[in-house]
């Protein structure tokens, strides 16, 4: 028999990051380079960073937006869909934000009038209705791709959208939150190595040993006290 590979959300969002990628590069765009979320953006279900995430230079200082993928069987209109890329976008304070499920995109920008993002500019594929769809019709939307591009790096240019550095999301931002969004896969790294490695865990047991006062209230779990001590002093200042 045959072997079907169907691919899921997942690697679409991987094929739309490399299509960016490249006509971005081809293109000399105000956007060089997409990528894809974090991989330790989860925390009690819910993800900070964007599905994909625009940046305006190669060594990723400087975002520019983010986009929330859904594939065809989710509506564009679809309230947690649209609140989830308004939220991430707030909270990379980012003045605009895209969502895209193949068969309609949708620009937002944030308007100072109505205290929130509002559509700016919307794009259809009305043949795209399934995710079969999405392979068969592949390059329809690979053209619909590049209009949202050359459109967001025109308001790029107008200043209309504007781009943040990470030192600004980090000032701008909470800094508990990016913590605590990150702490516990930290601390099941630090978990896992210190199980590996004596000498680490005598390390990790020492410090504890000396700061556990400090964070009494506050942590319980040595591996999640020394995770967010560790990213705290990685962030920049």
């Amino acid at each position: 028999m045959e072997t079907i590979v169907r691919k899921n959300e997942r690697s679409w969002a991987i094929e739309l990051i490399s299509q960016i990628n490249q006509f971005s590069s081809d293109n000399d765009l105000i956007i060089k380079r997409a990528g894809g979320e974090s991989t330790v953006s989860e925390y009690r279900g819910q993800s900070m960073f964007p599905d994909v995430i625009l940046y305006g230079d190669s060594d990723l200082s400087s975002i520019l937006q983010g986009w929330e993928l859904k594939m065809p069987d989710v509506p564009i209109t679809d309230e947690d869909f649209v609140h989830d890329a308004k939220r991430k976008a707030s909270a990379l304070n980012l003045n605009s934000c895209v969502i895209w499920n193949f068969t309609h995109v949708k620009l937002y920008v944030y308007d100072d009038n109505s205290h929130d993002y509002e559509v700016k500019e919307t794009w259809d594929n009305d043949t795209i209705r399934t995710r079969n769809d999405v392979q068969r019709y592949k390059s329809r939307w690979e053209s619909t791709l590049q209009s949202v591009l050359t459109s967001v790096n025109e308001y790029l240019i107008s200043g209309e959208v504007k781009k943040r550095f990470i030192g600004e999301v980090l000032t701008k931002t909470s800094i508990s939150n990016l913590v605590n969004e990150n702490k516990y896969n930290v601390a099941n790294s630090l978990r896992n190595a210190a199980n590996r490695d004596t000498i680490m865990s005598a390390h990790i047991d020492t410090w504890w040993k000396d700061i556990e006062s400090e964070y009494r209230g506050d942590e319980e779990d040595k591996f999640a006290a020394y995770a967010k001590s560790t990213i705290v002093s990685s962030l920049p200042t």
